[in-house]
């Protein structure tokens, strides 16, 4: 079993050698990779309030964040431990904006059946 210390060795000298052949990405002075922090948190809870309160209005900015997150983490140039967060919080966003769009669809189906199917009275003279 390898020391801590060897381990930790190892994993500079293989940062090193990915910010070697990254040159466009920041480095500290161990040579080790700056990555940005994920935002699964955030797009997690606009995701579920996509569905409890707010609806398209948060769904939609949950969709497109976790879009544009997965794309960085995909890249290495966010920390990918929040991946599943993100995932979720995308999902739920996708799937508040088509519960959305198919509760308007009907709204509209049935204002236009409502007032197709109402009887017409001739007003008494």
């Amino acid at each position: 079993m390898a020391s801590p210390q060897c381990l930790q060795i190892a994993f500079l000298r293989s940062a090193a050698a990915v910010a070697q052949y990254s040159p466009g990405r920041p480095t500290n002075n161990q040579n080790t990779i700056i990555m940005k922090p994920h935002r699964g948190t955030l797009i997690l809870i606009l995701g579920i309030l996509s569905f409890v309160f707010c609806g398209i209005f948060t769904a939609i900015p949950a969709w497109i964040m976790g879009g544009n997150d997965l794309k960085e983490m995909d890249a290495g140039t966010m920390d990918p431990s929040g991946r599943s967060l993100t995932n979720v919080g995308r999902i739920l966003g996708i799937v508040a904006v088509v519960l959305t769009i198919l509760g308007i669809v009907v709204a509209i189906a049935l204002a236009a059946f409502g007032v197709l199917a109402q009887p017409h009275v001739q007003p008494a003279v």
